[in-house]
């Protein structure tokens, strides 16, 4: 609902456009609103401006616009070095969301113990009104229609998995690993531009100046460090976690 916007109407259907409104949503401009000069004009919110100007409408005027359809969700990527806090800034973003899927990406490994002791302790710390939903089916999770806010943590367990999965590490790697890897990667990030969802990533800031030792570890280095580079230019906001302390980078 616009009001008294008739003056910079066509700049104001421009940018709701750009931001995610159909071209086709139906807009209606209601001058003298309740008054008996009341009127109406109905059109496309692509072609109003020029409707309202045909109809010689002006202010004092009300716009409603049916928005309608799937407009893109608020997407916050929080990033931070191992054991950094940024799950924890993260959780606390969401304090207060009625409905919250936290999506874990970590499998568990019985012959591990100290990563298992580490997903429980995650489990754990979670409010008993989240629901939790262990998947790595990341382009599915956001495309869904409703469910309210998403917590993915983390994008880093999500990509070890992917590069297993694909067989990135076996040598020689199966000749289509590396179109594999491609084609979930740019799954994922297509799924997280257009959700409708608001959604936050959690996921390791990679580098620093430090060169892993094997080629594997470089290889899952640069991946990591792409992947997040095509996720933050999608995303509304983007937090950097230092030693605990949050700071926004956008």
């Amino acid at each position: 609902v616009i009001l008294m916007g008739m003056r910079h109407l066509p700049a104001i259907a421009g940018r709701l456009i750009r931001e995610g409104v159909a071209a086709g949503a139906t807009a209606t401009c209601i001058p003298d609103a309740s008054l008996p000069a009341q009127r109406a004009v109905q059109a496309r919110l692509e072609d109003l401006a020029a409707g309202v100007t045909a109809g010689g409408l002006a202010n004092p005027a009300v716009v409603v616009i049916d928005a309608g359809g799937r407009r893109p969700g608020r997407r916050i990527l929080v990033l931070g070095g191992s054991a950094s806090g940024k799950s924890g800034y993260a959780e606390r973003l969401l304090a207060g969301e009625p409905a919250v899927t936290y999506v874990a990406t970590a499998r568990g490994n019985r012959d591990d113990l100290e990563w298992a002791t580490r997903i429980e302790a995650h489990r754990r710390r979670r409010p008993a009104s989240w629901t939790t939903v262990e998947t790595t089916d990341l382009p599915k999770i956001l495309g869904q229609d409703d469910g309210g806010a998403l917590l993915i943590d983390s994008i880093t367990t999500w990509l070890a998995q992917l590069m297993d999965d694909c067989g990135c590490w076996a040598d020689p790697p199966p000749s289509d690993a590396g179109q594999r890897l491609d084609d979930a990667i740019g799954a994922l990030v297509g799924a997280w531009s257009v959700t409708s969802l608001p959604a936050i990533a959690v996921t390791d800031e990679v580098g620093s100046g430090i060169v892993p030792p094997s080629g594997s570890g470089r290889a899952f280095r640069d991946a990591l460090g792409r992947l997040n580079q095509r996720l933050a230019a999608a995303a509304d906001e983007i937090w950097l976690v230092t030693a605990g302390i949050p700071r926004r980078l956008r």
